[in-house]
């Protein structure tokens, strides 16, 4: 099963290479903080809840490192970011999930100040977020339901590693530091009050495929994960013509989680929701 893994992993790796891993992993982690699936159909229920100023400009400097400030007082800044990446993060959802793109949903940039006018929630804020791309982006989609591979996020053989979090170490300090999985080395994260829902999206955004909590373990966590450094998924630089072995990829961190946490990855199928764009322009200069 480990290696069914781990060629699965190293697939999903090539996706990701190709498909610029570093914005796609920056939109997904913008509003991660409240586990909640937010759809359209709740956007349109909460008219109200809306920026009370907004700018959107082109970002012309041909950069291509996007930069999101965590939402903070009820302000939204973001530089440099594609619609596919706002679109993604008000949304909740991967690349994969979004059907009908315009030419230049992942090319044209733009630099966006937004303000509530009022502190707001995580959920309040993604719901604006939600809003000012469909009154200024001109945003409209409908869904469906596909089935796509995935991975599952079980307890192993031998039960659950985890240190219980407990909730009073948080009460007196900044939200923003609790909930939050941090990255502390290129193969190390820690985290305090995680829930495994939380985890698993995590692994998501780290091994390129949905990850779905099916541990069946409630509560919260504080845990830390060290990993060994990836080999290479691909022979980019091998010469034309020349017949190489293939590599296996590393799988040491599925080794760390099973070895660390007492949790497996599994591969597995699963339904999820598409979302399939009907209407989306660039937005008026202002």
């Amino acid at each position: 099963m480990r290696s069914k893994v781990a060629r699965e992993l190293r697939i999903a790796k090539t996706m990701l290479l190709r498909a610029a891993a570093t914005a796609a992993l920056l939109s997904l982690t913008l509003f991660t903080a409240l586990n909640v699936p937010l759809t359209q159909a709740q956007s349109e229920q909460s008219p109200g809840f809306r920026f009370e100023v907004a700018s959107i400009k082109p970002n012309m400097s041909h950069d291509d490192s996007p930069r999101i400030a965590a939402p903070v007082g009820g302000r939204f800044a973001a530089g440099n970011v594609t619609f596919g990446q706002l679109m993604r993060s008000a949304y909740q959802i991967q690349d994969f999930q979004i059907s009908g793109q315009p030419s230049w949903f992942d090319s044209d940039r733009y630099d966006v100040e937004a303000n509530a006018g009022r502190n707001a929630s995580t959920s309040e804020m993604r719901i604006m977020l939600q809003n000012l791309l469909v009154d200024r982006f001109k945003l409209t989609f409908h869904r469906a339901t596909k089935e796509f591979s995935a991975f599952a996020l079980i307890v192993a053989g031998k039960g659950p590693r985890l240190r219980r979090a407990d909730p009073a170490n948080c009460v007196s300090r900044p939200a923003s530091s609790c909930a939050v999985i941090k990255t502390t080395s290129p193969t190390g994260i820690t985290g305090e009050q995680i829930s495994m829902a939380r985890f698993a999206v995590w692994l998501s955004t780290r091994l390129g495929r949905t990850v779905i909590d099916r541990t069946g373990l409630d509560g919260i966590v504080d845990l830390d994960l060290r990993w060994e450094p990836d080999q290479p998924a691909l022979l980019l630089d091998v010469p034309a013509n020349t017949v190489a072995p293939p590599i296996e990829p590393n799988a040491s961190i599925l080794t760390a989680v099973q070895e660390q946490l007492g949790l497996k990855i599994e591969s597995t199928k699963t339904a999820m929701e598409i979302f399939l764009i009907d209407h989306v322009e660039r937005p008026s200069a202002n």
